[in-house]
């Protein structure tokens, strides 16, 4: 049965306006770069349950980069904007504690930076991926491919061509915008490293 809007009042309209709302969960991340402040973005209600201060989550910020952020605070306070989606959960549990997130905030105010600042410095190289990460074939890894699904086993292929390979050249590859998940699993078994990480395992020789 449809239900005009002329049933109900307009006191009773804004009621269910605000029901509805209040009903749609928000998280403020911190993303590990040098922001002024911290954004608040929607979790998508499949999400919801599952979504914890400190879990790793997948965002675009900006046009078309992608990071991974960590959750801060989660709420129902709808911003005066309307604010982006997460894409997807980077991990299954949180990877930062409240008690970390509360020493990051207090070194931000004795260091005067940003907490995104602070967040670069604290996270390993492997967690901060974003949209200019570049994908590395592991030269070293000797082990199987046969836990691999399709879409994993096709961008190892790709790998074992060219080497590395971008973010968004896997978006292409698949087909799909968060891809995040199986790059997630060849950095875990050992078959791929980030950019990053090769970065930080370098020493130079003095």
């Amino acid at each position: 049965m449809l239900i005009s809007a002329g049933s109900f009042s307009i006191f009773q309209i804004s009621e269910l306006a605000h029901s509805l709302s209040s009903q749609i969960t928000y998280v403020e991340i911190l993303l590990p770069l040098a922001l002024p402040r911290n954004y608040t973005y929607t979790v998508p209600f499949d999400l919801v349950p599952f979504i914890s201060v400190g879990h790793r989550i997948i965002v675009q910020f900006g046009k078309n980069k992608f990071y991974t952020a960590i959750v801060k605070r989660i709420h129902h306070e709808k911003p005066a904007f309307e604010p982006k989606l997460i894409e997807s959960l980077a991990d299954e549990h949180p990877i930062v504690t409240e008690k970390q997130l509360k020493l990051w905030k207090w070194m931000s105010e004795y260091y005067l930076c940003t907490e995104g600042e602070v967040m670069q410095a604290a996270l390993p190289a492997g967690l901060k991926l974003s949209s200019e990460t570049k994908i590395i074939i592991n030269e070293f890894y000797e082990g199987g491919y046969d836990s691999l699904n399709n879409e994993e086993f096709l961008i190892v292929q790709v790998l074992r061509q060219q080497r590395e390979i971008t973010v968004p050249q896997v978006q292409d590859l698949l087909q799909k915008r968060n891809v995040y998940p199986y790059l997630r699993t060849l950095f875990n078994i050992g078959i791929a490293l980030s950019s990053e990480e090769v970065i930080e395992k370098f020493t130079p020789k003095t």
